[in-house]
């Protein structure tokens, strides 16, 4: 993903749009950091992104995290995803990236999602 024309977060994450995700969603890993309740419940999530719950799962795979692949982190609105890219850039992983707005803002933008 090229970065020019993109902003940083308060940590130094990239940020990156829904549209953007949605438009990239197959070039990179998705990891949605909600709890698993969330990930099946009325934001639904994004078929290609995997689950991966800050507070548990997360905390034991960030590690194992290829450090060649690019990832985009999302959430409901954005807060648990920018820890988690801040946590995976803190282990050394160079591409990560956080959906401003998480899943909130791609419901707003009417892009798909699946609930089961």
């Amino acid at each position: 993903m090229n970065n020019d024309n993109r902003t940083k977060n308060q940590d130094g994450i990239w940020e990156v749009s829904v549209q953007e995700t949605n438009e990239n969603k197959n070039t990179v890993e998705l990891i949605d950091v909600r709890q698993e309740a969330e990930f099946y419940g009325e934001l639904g999530h994004i078929a290609e992104a995997r689950l991966s719950t800050l507070q548990t799962d997360f905390l034991t795979e960030v590690g194992s995290l290829d450090p060649e692949k690019a990832y985009i982190f999302l959430c409901r609105s954005g807060m648990r995803s920018s820890r988690a890219a801040l946590m995976a850039k803190e282990v050394g992983i160079e591409k990560v990236y956080n959906m401003v707005g998480g899943m909130i803002a791609w419901n707003e933008a009417g892009l798909p999602t699946v609930k089961d």
